[in-house]
């Protein structure tokens, strides 16, 4: 079986062949020299390792079944191991993630590759310091190296699903003296991965801490002394986990686009089940049909970066007493509003084609959409900023004609979200309010520069790198302050959560 480790000898023959290509060239040759490296066979155990309408919720979160997925490294080993070989795979599995026995003392690089199953991170392939840490990650955290180019000055690495990775991570993450956030903030700053969407990232980390406190809260509830993350977690729970002190707004909601039960009702026996994220190539994963795969392995979905309405897809098996098929899924939508108003009416499961068509009863699944402003946000240069605080939430009452309400078949339980603090997010802690505010903040020139002083950072900016408001210091203007407000606000949001409908929601055609 192909190894897709970068051990030492390995390394350093790529650092040899590196040097004779270098050589050769030269010359005035240009050699063809594959890398060393070869696809490793995953998910491999068996031909179909999940087969549509046969497995429970229950059966998919236990490690004997976790295994199957990935690397054929632990279902081997849980195949010919005894007893306490089977009872020690998580903590096997933990061993080669931070690559030491002891996961109470951690190294740097460990952290990040628990972040990285945790999170989804992506790192960027063309700087030097994330070439060198994604190495790392292969050579001794079990990171894939995916694909090196042929021209040998980056490699294509990654964190696969693995679900039984994903579970060792959250496990490891569960320690207090492992600080998730300032973590991710070492990343950012350290130009390790890709800046991408601040939002999305922010976004991935608050709703995987938000299940992982789901579960927290129901193994305390139920008195479970060893926490399993792979566990499925009612709806209504994680949407209590997710805002504080809103049980009964959530419980109370109504569809906002037809005339239907309150969600505690319509979402009684439905559960939610995610230990990592994947990222989609395509909008082929927003529906039902790769919902119930998704949800075999524990996976929420990214929605691909060109999707236009929606950004995160957590799926949702609708009655836990089904076996999965997608004529039982139903799913929570996401949408980081960072675009110019809240689009509504085109988060609906029509104009998605989210839902499979099927009888009267399957056809009438409901679902949740969330639209959700983390408190970065542009305004007209005149706009008067808002003043920070929290507003009470208000729930709306659904304006629906009866024509309306015979034409919808999936209700919508519709929130929105605004704010990034403790206050409208449970699981964010209140000394570290700072931190996810600050993980918010898009990276610029300046915030690299060695001298930060004033006088320095206005010759900069005088250079004109970017057009800003100090770019005019050379221009003397009868109205010099006219119209030339900066229009970037950072926490400048009412912080609060509402239940719909909303202005646009009323075009809601599903």
């Amino acid at each position: 079986m192909a190894s897709q480790y970068l051990s030492e000898a390995a390394q350093k023959a790529l650092n040899a062949a590196q040097k004779l290509i270098v050589k050769v060239r030269r010359a005035g040759n240009t050699p063809t020299i594959t890398p060393p490296n070869h696809p490793a066979e995953v998910d491999v155990k068996t031909e179909h390792i999940v087969v549509e309408g046969t497995h429970m919720i229950e059966d998919v979160c236990r490690p004997e079944f976790m295994v199957r997925f990935g690397r054929p490294l632990f279902w081997t080993r849980w195949e010919v191991g005894d007893r306490m070989v089977q009872n020690y795979i998580i903590d096997f599995a933990q061993s080669k993630l931070i690559c030491s026995d002891d996961p109470s003392t951690l190294s740097l690089r460990a952290k990040v590759a628990v972040l990285a199953r945790h999170l989804l991170l992506d790192f960027e392939p063309k700087r030097a310091a994330a070439l060198w840490m994604e190495t790392e990650l292969v050579a001794g955290h079990i990171h894939v190296a995916y694909s090196v180019p042929a021209h040998r000055e980056y490699l294509r690495a990654g964190a696969p699903s693995e679900p039984i990775l994903a579970e060792a991570a959250a496990r490891i993450m569960l320690s207090d003296n492992f600080e998730t956030a300032k973590i991710l903030s070492w990343c950012l700053s350290g130009r390790w991965i890709t800046r991408g969407t601040r939002n999305e990232l922010v976004g991935r980390l608050l709703l995987i801490q938000v299940f992982d406190a789901a579960v927290i809260q129901k193994s305390v509830r139920d008195r479970i002394r060893a926490i399993h993350f792979s566990t499925a977690i009612p709806v209504i729970d994680f949407l209590a986990s997710l805002f504080p002190e809103r049980d009964e707004m959530f419980c109370d909601a109504t569809p906002d686009n037809t005339h239907g039960a309150t969600l505690k009702e319509a979402f009684q026996n439905a559960v939610v089940y995610f230990t990592h994220w994947g990222k989609a190539e395509d909008s082929s994963f927003i529906n039902d049909n790769a919902g119930w795969m998704t949800i075999c392995r524990g996976t929420a979905i990214q929605c691909h970066d060109y999707e236009d309405d929606i950004d995160f897809v957590i799926p949702v098996l609708y009655d836990r007493r089904q076996t999965l098929s997608r004529f039982d899924m139903s799913a929570i939508l996401i949408q980081l509003n960072i675009r110019d108003k809240v689009q509504a009416a085109n988060m609906s499961a029509s104009a998605l084609h989210y839902f499979t068509s099927g009888n009267r009863e399957q056809n009438s699944r409901p679902y949740i959409t969330i639209i959700t402003e983390l408190g970065l946000k542009r305004q007209p240069p005149f706009a008067k900023p808002k003043s920070i605080g929290y507003s009470a939430p208000v729930q709306g009452t659904p304006k629906i004609t009866a024509k309306k309400a015979k034409r919808v078949t999936h209700p919508r339980y519709f929130f929105l979200v605004t704010g990034c603090s403790e206050s409208v997010y449970r699981v964010i802690p209140r000394n570290q309010r700072h931190i996810y505010k600050g993980l918010l903040v898009s990276d610029s020139l300046l915030e690299e520069h060695p001298r930060l002083d004033e006088n320095h950072l206005d010759a900069v900016l005088q250079m004109k790198p970017d057009w800003t408001t100090e770019s005019f210091g050379w221009v003397k203007s009868s109205k010099p302050d006219l119209g030339m407000e900066s229009d970037l606000q950072i926490d400048e949001l009412d912080e609060r959560v509402m239940a719909g409908p909303f202005a646009d929601s009323s075009e809601e055609n599903d």
